[in-house]
């Protein structure tokens, strides 16, 4: 009976969820319900295609083999009375063009649907690559948000609060050789945005450098956007998220990683001290504080 009540209330909850996720708002900060909702990622193949010199073995030893936590900003850190005037969306996709060297634009976009049949453009940005400038360069890029358009938004909006902050991670799925690898940018920060067409001046809104090894190829990306209305969830707040997310991830990294790779990393100059392996279950053991063996109480004969 107590099994059976619980799963009632789960089901209540994921269904009160869901409801309350089925809800935009437009420009004249009118609520309105949709029925259905696609997300999707198109990656195209740009002009930019790096070249150059090769990156020094110092700097390619850098780029990490990182183990795909998932994204790490969230607005699960907020309280429910402010979860209302924020929204998440997310797409991963592979990039069909990797074999031509050329690096890819990236648009994400979302359509809603509503009761009458008509399909929608609520939300679209637009990554546009760009080669980093200088000699020693020339196989760096880096993405800067050309444009944004928001017709619909999941986060409230009202005639006090009429735009949005949205804070974007962006990673990237390249081959260096024979080895995939996974790199994480930090978040790029967009504020005051406004419902319309946004077209913002070429690297104002821009993320990390992109080193690109000779012999690498991007074959695919993610894009994660978390939507805040800045009246009551300011952008700062789902960027301290992330912050705090990447110092777990590294940690959950490092445990993943075979003894000898710990003892190359702890070995390093400047190196931190590797992180203990994280309680599972109740049990409070890790791998650098090993609990001491039993000594044998049997006396030999």
């Amino acid at each position: 009976m107590k099994k059976s009540l619980i799963l009632l209330l789960l089901s209540i909850a994921t269904f009160q969820t869901a409801l309350s996720q089925n809800k935009v708002f437009n420009s004249k900060h009118a609520k309105l319900d949709f029925t259905t909702e696609e997300i999707d990622l198109v990656l195209t193949q740009s002009s930019v295609k790096p070249g150059g010199n090769e990156l020094a073995p110092v700097l390619l030893a850098a780029i990490p083999t990182v183990i795909d936590m998932g994204f790490k900003i969230t607005t699960k850190i907020l309280e429910s009375k402010v979860k209302a005037f924020s929204a998440e969306y997310s797409k991963s996709n592979s990039y069909l063009d990797a074999g031509s060297g050329y690096v890819p634009n990236i648009l994400l976009s979302r359509t809603v649907g509503f009761d009458n049949g008509s399909l929608k453009p609520a939300l679209s940005i637009k990554f546009q690559p760009k080669k980093a400038k200088g000699t020693f360069m020339e196989r760096y890029i880096y993405y800067y948000i050309s444009d944004l358009e928001l017709e619909y938004s999941s986060a409230k909006s009202t005639d006090s609060y009429p735009t949005f902050d949205y804070t974007i991670e962006l990673k990237l799925n390249y081959i260096v050789g024979d080895e995939k690898k996974v790199l994480e940018l930090a978040p790029i920060v967009l504020s005051s945005v406004k419902y319309g067409s946004n077209s913002f001046p070429v690297d104002k809104y821009r993320s990390d450098l992109i080193p690109l090894p000779e012999n690498s190829v991007i074959v695919g990306a993610s894009v994660k956007v978390v939507e805040t209305n800045p009246g009551k969830v300011r952008a700062e707040k789902i960027l301290s998220a992330w912050n705090d997310n990447k110092d777990d991830v590294k940690t959950i990294i490092n445990n993943f990683l075979p003894k000898e790779d710990k003892e190359e990393a702890a070995a390093a100059p400047g190196a931190a001290p590797a992180a203990a392996i994280p309680a599972v279950n109740g049990d409070d053991q890790s791998s650098s504080n090993p609990k001491p063996a039993k000594k044998s109480t049997k006396k030999t004969p």
